[in-house]
């Protein structure tokens, strides 16, 4: 009885071990034709590629559909007004892609939204996000004053992000890596993911080699400089894991810090996780969601992570936790819940009629209903 009152109640809701793939160069991948996804296929399609990581590198046309009706959704809402879930729409479209899953082709006919996401960043200051969304726009807008204007935005933004005379290369490491790392979180080709883990590693080794320790901080640039160096050594690692999480990726994570001999700087509990979820272990990839998700809801403005950064990990550990253990309910609720903010709701309902069976617990039977509730209110 509780499953069919479930799937009733989840039908209502429609609206309109896990391993990476090695990276391809975008340059080597020929262009996509999107196939069509319609809104009553989009959340089964969609499900079958949540559930098998390998799935959007060898199906690359779906995979370009699902991306085009989730900016759709996109659209949708920023020309109702509602700019905030149109970000959210926005930010799942392309969290839909893994490392070396983008091809040309893939963003046609998505000016739209992808202007309007790029306005919206530069408006309060995301250089990152700005910067990856102008770059789809000049890719796909044919010669005009419309993509002139892109070009000179985009000028502006390197601009911008070139260091002034008042900053230290600590200073300008942080600023360099911020920018990149939002922009990797919306851009998912290989030179750009590895464009910002430089960056992080940049900016922890200026950290270091930073004499900030040394000297008492008497000026606001000292007590600046301090505050950037004590940014870098405390969150530097849990960027750089989030950057790999983003994509699923536990064990590049770990190698990331071993190439760069900075595992000493990794907490070890993150160590830990990351060792185990990479082994496929349900329960660390149930805490490194855990970790992201609660980084989401903040800390100090100053030394918190980035939280559209803690956002993409994890949605990276709520999918490794999926593809671990499908079919068991505390597996579940992560990924569900995180489809439901970023605008996929039917994913979420479809997701959850998959996976609570008739066995399915009356508090976690009552917890998918409040989900469903909430999202019926929410679109």
């Amino acid at each position: 009885m509780g499953a069919l009152l479930l799937t009733l109640a989840l039908g209502s809701t429609a609206c309109s071990r896990a391993t990476s793939a090695p990276a391809v160069p975008e340059g080597t991948v020929a262009a996509v034709e999107p196939t069509a996804v319609s809104d009553d296929r989009f959340a089964e399609t969609l499900h079958t590629f949540l559930l098998d990581p390998q799935r959007g590198h060898t199906d690359k046309s779906l995979l370009a559909g699902l991306v085009q009706n989730q900016l759709a959704r996109a659209q949708q809402r920023f020309a109702a007004g509602h700019t905030r879930a149109g970000e959210e729409a926005l930010t799942g479209a392309f969290l839909l892609l893994q490392v070396g899953q983008s091809a040309p082709g893939m963003f046609a006919n998505s000016a739209l939204p992808l202007q309007r996401g790029a306005d919206e960043a530069a408006r309060v200051g995301n250089a990152g996000r700005a910067r990856a969304l102008y770059r789809r726009l000049e890719e796909i807008l044919p010669e005009g004053r419309q993509r002139d204007d892109v070009i000179g935005h985009l000028a502006a933004l390197d601009e911008w992000l070139q260091p002034t005379a008042t900053m230290s290369p600590l200073q300008a490491a942080g600023r360099r890596q911020r920018a990149a790392v939002q922009e990797a979180l919306v851009d998912s080709s290989p030179a750009v993911f590895d464009a910002a883990q430089k960056s992080i590693l940049t900016w922890i080794r200026a950290a270091f080699a930073s004499d900030v320790g040394e000297r008492a901080p008497t000026t606001p640039a000292d007590r600046d400089e301090a505050l950037e160096a004590f940014r870098a050594v405390r969150s530097g690692s849990v960027n750089l894991t989030g950057l790999h999480l983003r994509h699923g990726d536990p064990a590049g994570a770990l190698a990331a810090f071993e190439d760069s001999d900075l595992l000493r700087i990794m907490p070890p509990v993150l160590r830990d996780r990351l060792e185990r979820a990479a082994q496929g272990e349900r329960n660390a990839w149930v805490d490194l969601f855990r970790i992201y998700d609660s980084a989401q809801r903040g800390g100090p403005q100053e030394t918190s992570i980035d939280p559209d950064l803690a956002t993409g990990a994890a949605w990276g550990a709520a999918l490794g936790l999926y593809r671990s253990s499908p079919g068991e309910t505390e597996a579940v609720m992560p990924l569900s819940m995180l489809l439901v903010d970023l605008g996929m709701s039917e994913v979420a309902s479809t997701v959850l009629a998959k996976n609570l069976d008739a066995q399915v617990t009356s508090e976690a039977l009552g917890w998918a209903l409040a989900l469903v509730l909430r999202a019926v209110v929410q679109e």
